[in-house]
């Protein structure tokens, strides 16, 4: 006992402590925010599972436990194959409205468990012969094959794979940027920024883990170094971010969850007490909630949902709620979200997010042009008109303006 304390521990065995240490504390706050988003944060636990396997079996090969080693070496290489596909899943729950977890995301895994599949009987057979027949020419050879059958797998299969969830996962962002416009009238809570840095990290990890078992590029401290560090960051980033990273389509529900048999003088449509029933247009003739393609083709009924959407707008303006969103307007009037945003597309040519911000702008130019208004700061006045922050309202009415709130209130002033 006290030659094992009297031992030095290496820097790479200190690596491996500090990586378990932080993946078990990442895992531990997972499943303890778990309730924030069950479907994105199950995924994610699986990727951090994966990391766990990866790094225990290279924790093994560090402190010298070569016996065990063996019996997992199947295990060193194959299961990167797992992390590509996972952090694309990932990325796509949290920024799909319509995912869910199905039979058909295992089509994802046929390559990583042939790939892990092949390994285990590979690594079986060399574990065989090193303790039956070591030495050998059949050992040697499946020696040769186990270790060939690595290097193949991390050129030719793992690297085009990590390649391949990189470009899904990156679409996947710039998809959901464009459609938190058709949803939200504020995107600073819903941009999800840091899945960017997200898909570069893993992107970085696999292409590390390739270099650092491998010979090319700079010596084996120096990629060693690099490796740990991207490895570290990026656990570290999934504890930061991930792991409380909350469902932005929450507060959503389906089409098919309206309740049809409820006639629309009976709903609610409070949206914290700027939106009441009396706005809506026709009370009694109630607008099918569950999309229907008659719908599209029926200008009367497109007629009506405008008018009062238009009606609902101006007379409650309920666009200075800052966190107004279309399933609130939808519900309000009604309605569903297909229809609502086909109307705000067809009639005003405009997505959700431009229709309800050039509203907020139009009020602040009017604030701004009111004396009354002088003693309100810029910032002030924008989040009167339903904006979050300085910047985005600084960005949006620059959009419509063609100028700055300052420098559109310093034009007034020389009127």
């Amino acid at each position: 006992m006290n030659d094992l304390f009297e031992k030095t521990i290496t820097f790479g065995q200190s690596i491996h402590l500090i990586l378990l240490s932080l993946i078990a504390y990442v895992i531990i706050q997972v499943i303890s925010h778990r309730k924030t988003n069950l479907r994105s944060n199950g995924i994610l636990l699986f990727l951090l599972l994966q990391f766990l396997l990866i790094i225990s079996v290279s924790a093994l090969m560090a402190f010298e436990h070569i016996q065990i080693a063996k019996f997992l070496l199947f295990l060193f290489i194959p299961p990167v194959a797992f992390i590509a596909p996972t952090c694309y899943l990932y990325v796509n729950s949290l920024t799909n409205y319509t995912f869910y977890l199905n039979k058909k995301i295992a089509k994802h895994f046929i390559l990583p468990v042939s790939i892990l599949f092949i390994g285990f009987i590979i690594n079986m057979v060399f574990v065989y012969f090193y303790y039956s027949k070591p030495g050998g020419n059949i050992f040697e050879i499946t020696k040769a094959v186990l270790k060939y059958f690595m290097v193949l797998t991390m050129y030719l299969l793992i690297f085009p794979q990590l390649i391949f969830y990189s470009i899904l996962s990156f679409i996947s962002y710039k998809k959901h940027l464009k459609e938190i416009q058709l949803y939200f009238s504020n995107l600073e809570e819903v941009r999800l920024q840091w899945l960017r840095f997200f898909i570069i990290g893993f992107s970085l990890f696999v292409v590390f883990y390739i270099i650092s078992n491998s010979d090319i590029l700079f010596n084996q401290t120096i990629r060693d170094i690099i490796y740990y560090g991207v490895k570290i960051f990026f656990i570290a980033f999934i504890g930061l971010f991930g792991a409380k990273q909350v469902d932005i389509y929450s507060r959503f529900s389906s089409e098919e969850d309206f309740d049809l048999s409820k006639p629309s003088n009976q709903l609610d449509l409070s949206i914290d007490n700027l939106v009441e029933q009396d706005v809506v247009t026709n009370e009694n003739q109630e607008i099918d909630k569950k999309p229907s393609e008659s719908f599209f083709s029926n200008d009367i009924k497109k007629d009506e949902l405008k008018n009062s959407l238009i009606q609902l707008i101006e007379v409650k303006k309920p666009y200075i709620k800052d966190s107004l969103t279309i399933e609130d307007l939808s519900t309000a009037l009604s309605t569903n979200k297909k229809y609502l945003s086909y109307i705000i597309n067809e009639y005003f040519d405009k997505n959700f997010y431009n229709f309800i911000n050039e509203y907020r702008i139009n009020d602040a130019i009017s604030l701004l042009s009111d004396p009354k208004s002088q003693f309100y700061s810029i910032e002030g006045i924008g989040n009167l008109v339903g904006f979050k922050s300085k910047s985005s309202f600084y960005t949006a009415f620059k959009k419509v303006t063609g100028k700055t709130p300052f420098e559109y209130k310093q034009d007034i002033g020389k009127k």
